[in-house]
């Protein structure tokens, strides 16, 4: 056991390996989000529609608050 444990570190030691260092992760570029909240109530009808046409455009819902927030076009 110690004299394979040997030979490994004397191979490896003998055997010229570098570390290729990582590539730093390139910065996502995207346009900047615009989030409107409004009051439950205060939603005019055409908002409404759009809201329920694209659900994904809703950032949150805040109940208690009677708060909506949704991404702008």
């Amino acid at each position: 056991m110690k004299l394979s444990l040997f030979a490994a570190l004397l191979l490896l030691s003998t055997v010229n390996v570098h570390a290729i260092p990582p590539v730093p992760p390139s910065p996502i570029k995207s346009e900047p989000v615009v989030l409107n909240c409004k009051d439950l109530n205060a939603l005019t009808e055409e908002e409404i529609e759009e809201l329920n046409q694209d659900p994904e455009r809703i950032v949150s819902v805040d109940h208690e608050l009677r708060e909506v927030c949704f991404k702008a076009n």
